[in-house]
């Protein structure tokens, strides 16, 4: 028989940090008597400290209590409310990620799921690995295949491989500038409108290449996968084309937005479920459900970026000028960086005040009931948007 329990730094850990939270909740249920937080505050106050309370008791019976045992050819893993059991010839294979290792079973069992916080883990992994089938190998076994005998590819082996060698010539380097040019307009954007062309053009060659090559190179790959991969080169360009244009514009309307994006999105869905077939078959139906959805926003989010960027960095169209003043100003703090916004009188009609962002030095700049003035722009796809002068 073997035993797995919780590692001792990690009971030790729950055993030192679980007292302190029950003081501090019990504390939660002690403040409604220290003031007259009137019946339903008292109730809300005390059920949330024994609800807190009884979580942090349930964590440190969980850390004695959980283990897997392997005995008479079974894996039996006992919780605080239940005990799951798979003999040996019920059990599929294992799938191992960086938290958990998964016993797969055979039947309508469900998995059982063994944490790596669990002592001696690689132990545990060397005795799967011996006696039981690794199901992410066999599926990678599988992927590679179907790859090297998928005529589509090639006539034969030694084709598709060629084929793949050559292609990767190009996935390589794209990817790397595709990262090189996403950080350059994100972080450096001196050359503003030129970076913006580039990172808009980079996944639009990589669709391109993707498209061409009928599924060979994937939209998206594990690192060990046989399959060339475009990731960096769909991903990091859209993503800054994002920040910067939620950051760096401000649009007054968003009504021809979502037309254009919705016919961009739906060309590009219908060439790579053409093309790239492989990507969108699911092992299950819940994958398939996701695969589809999944995609379509996240080239839904590149479209949105892109016509925002051409919309707005493009615009050479004459503007209207209008006047407005400061009501207040305000200053957003996130973890790492700071938003500096003033809210303005209307201008447009509405009624309301308009809140827009500044930069550091206009911010510093600007006092309360200062004049300003909006330049509001049709856009360069009439999707209007605007920003202030300083008089």
């Amino acid at each position: 028989m073997k035993e797995y329990k919780f590692s001792n730094k990690l009971k030790l850990l729950t055993y030192i940090v679980a007292p302190i939270l029950i003081g501090g909740f019990g504390y939660i249920g002690f403040i409604p008597f220290l003031k007259d937080y009137g019946l339903t505050g008292k109730l809300f106050l005390l059920g949330l400290s024994f609800i807190l309370i009884f979580a942090a008791i349930m964590s440190i019976i969980e850390a004695v209590k959980t283990k897997l045992v392997i005995k008479d050819k079974q894996f039996i893993k006992t919780r605080i409310f239940s005990i799951r059991i798979l003999r040996f010839d019920e059990i599929k294979g294992f799938r191992i990620d960086e938290n958990y290792t998964y016993l797969i079973p055979n039947n309508d069992k469900k998995a059982i799921i063994v944490t790596k916080y669990f002592s001696d883990t690689y132990e545990l992994r060397n005795f799967l690995t011996s006696n039981f089938k690794d199901l992410d190998k066999a599926d990678k076994k599988k992927e590679v295949k179907n790859l090297l005998t998928n005529k589509k590819y090639g006539r034969n082996k030694n084709e598709i491989i060629t084929q793949i060698e050559e292609i990767q010539k190009i996935t390589r380097p794209l990817n790397w500038i595709a990262l090189v040019l996403a950080l350059a307009l994100w972080f450096y954007p001196k050359f503003y409108e030129l970076l913006t062309i580039l990172n808009i053009v980079i996944p639009i060659i990589a669709l391109g290449i993707i498209v061409k090559s009928k599924g060979l190179v994937h939209v998206l790959s594990d690192d060990d996968s046989p399959h060339p991969t475009l990731n960096s080169a769909l991903s990091m360009p859209p993503l800054v084309l994002l920040i910067r244009a939620i950051t760096d514009y401000d649009i007054f309307s968003y009504l021809n937005v979502w037309l254009p994006i919705i016919i961009l999105t739906s060309g590009i869905m219908y060439l790579l479920i053409k093309y790239s077939e492989d990507e969108f078959k699911g092992e299950s139906k819940t994958e398939k459900l996701i695969i589809y959805p999944f995609y379509s926003i996240a080239i839904g989010i590149f479209m949105f970026a892109l016509v925002i960027q051409l919309n707005c960095t493009f615009d050479n169209r004459p503007y209207e000028t209008y006047e407005s003043s400061i009501i207040s100003k305000k200053i957003s703090e996130s973890k790492n960086s700071k938003t500096y916004k003033i809210n303005i009188a209307d201008w447009n009609g509405k009624g309301k005040k308009t809140e827009v962002r500044v930069t550091r030095n206009q911010y510093s700049k600007l006092k309360e009931n200062d004049k300003i003035e909006i330049i509001l722009r049709p856009g360069l796809f009439d999707i209007p948007w605007y920003h202030i002068r300083i008089n």
